[in-house]
């Protein structure tokens, strides 16, 4: 009886140990409460835990038994794993310090960034050179000669100037760079397509030129701001223009099928409304996935090179219905661009692309096209081969090369 009891209340002392509750309220990672969860933008930023593959977030937890726990999460063959380490309170007060010296590091960094600020001036000098200067005597209704050669070199050197003198006490991370230049080069056909909205006849070559001017120093004064008021990363603002020209193609394509670019002037207006409203759209949605998904600027370029492989794949896809009809193409594209976007996104997941891979992956995915059609041009010696062949060979050569290129530097 006395074995049996013993046994007994080993029995019942294991199952009240196996329900125990443990409870750990979750800490910050800093002394000054700023960073509650490492994420993987900041882990890439900060160096910190580069022993981790495929990591996704730490948190630091604490237990009723003021046990530390540091509990790491990765994805290690496509699923989600955990790794928990018991920490002494020595080892948590190095870790919170080594995190609080990195962020200060980082923040010096960013607010003093020469390279990104030299490039900022460097292209809006450029852009005046090329843009700006050329169009300002026509705004200005000046005569040729003298007045419009002056007028020129002073609107060319304001544009070095201007933008010197607003960014010397204020840093320029890569984003506000990026987003900056974004805002400059697709303002230009916003002002255009704004003139044509708001103008009840066709403008003259003044306005359309002072429209430009006048969307392009906007766009790029916006870019700058916005990416600045909102923290982006270099991914996140280059997640914004991929989806901003996805967006304005989006329009234009719906516009074309709908026949608002080719009826009377109340159609072209909502098509042109149409194409400013879908940029807009498109921006927004790369700042949502770029709040939700640690983006690096490498897979922002990737994802648009999955998008144009879509849209190349879905030419022979139509082709083969037995159509010729321009809007089954415009249509096609657009839905085989939205999967290729879809699919490249997921296939993202878990990735850490640099620009530098994003511009190996775009160029093979265009080099794999040239390929095809070449080998198919060449095989074609008597011009004998359908359309088919040709947009086949150059599609399959476009995803053999994406794909290749794409496998050869994913984790």
């Amino acid at each position: 009886m006395s074995h049996r009891r013993v046994v007994m209340a080993l029995l019942v002392a294991s199952a009240a140990l196996a329900q125990e509750t443990r409870i750990e309220v979750q800490q910050p990672l800093d002394r000054q409460d700023r960073v509650l969860e490492l994420s993987r933008s900041l882990r890439r930023d900060l160096d910190l835990f580069p022993e981790v593959t495929g990591f996704r977030t730490a948190r630091l937890f604490r237990g009723q038994d003021s046990t530390w726990t540091l509990e790491i999460s990765f994805e290690r063959q496509g699923m989600r794993a955990h790794e928990r380490r018991l920490l002494s309170v020595a080892a948590v007060d190095s870790l919170r310090g080594e995190l609080e010296l990195r962020l200060q590091r980082l923040k010096a960094a960013s607010l003093g960034d020469p390279a990104s600020r030299g490039r900022l001036v460097a292209h809006q000098f450029l852009l005046s050179v090329v843009f700006y200067g050329p169009a300002m005597p026509t705004i200005l209704g000046l005569p040729g000669g003298r007045p419009s050669v002056g007028c020129y070199m002073v609107t060319a050197g304001a544009g070095f100037y201007l933008p010197y003198r607003l960014t010397r006490n204020a840093g320029v991370t890569p984003a506000q760079r990026q987003l900056a230049a974004y805002g400059a080069h697709r303002g230009i056909g916003a002002g255009l397509l704004a003139e044509r909205l708001l103008l009840p006849r066709r403008g003259t070559e003044r306005t359309a030129l002072a429209s430009a001017m006048a969307g392009s120093t906007g766009g790029a004064l916006a870019g700058y701001l916005a990416a600045g008021r909102r923290s982006y990363t270099a991914g996140q603002g280059e997640l914004c223009s991929v989806l901003g020209d996805v967006g304005i193609v989006a329009a234009l394509g719906g516009g074309y099928l709908a026949g608002l670019h080719h009826a009377e002037i109340n159609h072209r207006r909502l098509g042109d409304a149409l194409a400013l409203t879908g940029g807009g759209l498109g921006v927004v949605a790369g700042d949502r996935l770029g709040q939700r998904r640690d983006y690096t600027d490498g897979d922002a370029y990737v994802l648009r090179a999955g998008g144009m492989l879509g849209a190349v794949m879905s030419v022979p896809l139509v082709r083969l219905s037995g159509t010729d009809h321009a809007k089954a193409y415009v249509g096609g594209s657009l839905a085989g661009m939205g999967t290729g976007l879809v699919a490249t996104d997921r296939a993202l997941q878990g990735q850490e692309f640099s620009w530098g891979h994003g511009a190996l992956i775009t160029a093979g995915e265009l080099a794999g096209g040239l390929v095809g059609l070449g080998l198919c041009y060449l095989a074609d010696a008597g011009d004998t081969f359908p359309k088919l062949a040709y947009m086949g060979s150059g599609a399959a050569g476009s995803l053999l090369g994406f794909t290749f290129t794409f496998r050869a530097f994913s984790r």
